[in-house]
């Protein structure tokens, strides 16, 4: 099931956002300020906003239809043609979606051997230390990973802020570290002694 919401900035009494999630009963698409545009992030660091159901418990076609519909009532500011700061006319939401080869190759080379900057790889350790999954989850996580080759996964390394696209280059890059103890590292199945973790 999905719903259609619409945010509405506090100054001007004005909806400036229409968009689309899966039915969580938390909303948690239309409450986040991840993935958000720079131009809806502009106009939240101005203002307060409200959020407001516009559709529950429908199908994701319904969905889509009724954000497209709406967008072409409110208009695109970008396009010169209303008041909302959607991009695109709508219908894009991601339920279900996969990436094609050429699209997962184009972000792998973007990605490589991208350097993070010392403050945001600080970021990423500090919001990892103390961090323990649930017995479920780690249960649910062992079991996907079974069978599953970890050699095509991406390596971070928080000290250097480097990214390896496989544990064979990471284990490469580290030569006091074995492949099968990487491997290990990596799985959870012994405590990660290294500064490499799986993104």
């Amino acid at each position: 099931m999905a719903y259609v919401y619409t945010h509405t900035r506090k100054d001007k009494n004005e909806i400036f956002y229409v968009g689309i999630g899966s039915d969580d009963n938390n909303y948690s698409r239309a409450k986040t300020t991840h993935k958000r545009s720079n131009y809806w992030k502009n106009i939240t660091s101005k203002t307060d906003y409200t959020i407001d159901i516009i559709e529950d418990n429908i199908s994701w076609n319904q969905a889509v239809n009724k954000e497209i519909e709406l967008i072409k009532f409110y208009g695109r500011s970008n396009t010169g043609t209303g008041i909302l700061c959607n991009l695109t006319d709508g219908g894009e939401g991601c339920n279900g979606r996969r990436h094609t080869e050429a699209t997962k190759e184009k972000m792998r080379v973007a990605q490589k051997n991208k350097k993070l900057s010392v403050e945001h790889r600080k970021k990423i350790g500090q919001s990892l230390k103390g961090y323990q999954r649930s017995k479920q989850t780690s249960d649910r996580i062992n079991k996907s990973r079974k069978n599953v080759i970890l050699n095509y996964s991406v390596i971070l390394d928080l000290d250097t802020g480097v990214y390896y696209y496989s544990v064979a280059d990471a284990s490469r890059a580290y030569n006091h570290i074995a492949y099968s103890t990487l491997v290990s590292y990596l799985n959870g199945t012994l405590l990660n002694k290294s500064s490499l973790i799986r993104v």
